[in-house]
């Protein structure tokens, strides 16, 4: 697991070491945007066909439209493309708009502009561990809700640790 450059945090009071650190989540389930797809028809409102070069969606209908709505001609397709061409979302938005910003953050994650992270947090007691936490799937380009659930992930491992002691004595 690589940690993020400059992500360690470490405090240390007494005999006890709190650690916490932002990890790439190398497997991360983005579903929820959508998924790169070959030319499919939409079955439901819902779903939402985006074609990657001109941003063009085709609905349930099999009408392409445009970002305001508007009507347009049906992109063109190449037939020996090694890569998709069209971002397919099912994720509830009736709307053309949330779709076409779905596949814009779809598109942006694969350029490298973002990416899934996790938070992990350790606490320590005389170098043995007593507490941990973690969490997944966050986005890497919102600064203040990394650091929220940061110190959310640290009241958690501290919690468990607090937990351990009260199981264990502190005998140490």
């Amino acid at each position: 697991m690589d940690t993020v450059d400059g992500s360690l945090e470490e405090r240390t009071v007494g005999k006890v070491v709190v650690c916490s650190r932002f990890i790439y989540d190398e497997q991360p389930d983005y579903s929820w945007i959508g998924e790169y797809s070959n030319l499919r028809q939409p079955q439901t409102k819902e779903e939402k066909l985006v074609h990657r070069e001109t941003e063009s969606v085709l609905d349930h209908t099999g009408i392409w439209r445009d970002e305001k709505g508007r009507i347009v001609a049906t992109p063109e397709v190449s037939r020996y493309s090694r890569e998709y061409q069209f971002t397919f979302h099912s994720n509830g938005h009736e709307r053309i708009k949330y779709a076409i910003a779905d596949h814009r953050r779809l598109e942006a994650l694969e350029r490298g502009d973002w990416c899934f992270l996790g938070v992990a947090a350790t606490v320590n007691l005389d170098g043995v561990e007593i507490g941990k936490a973690s969490l997944w799937g966050l986005e890497s380009d919102g600064e203040e809700y990394l650091e929220k659930e940061r110190r959310n992930i640290i009241k958690e491992a501290i919690y468990e640790a607090k937990d351990w002691m009260g199981r264990n004595g502190s005998k140490r």
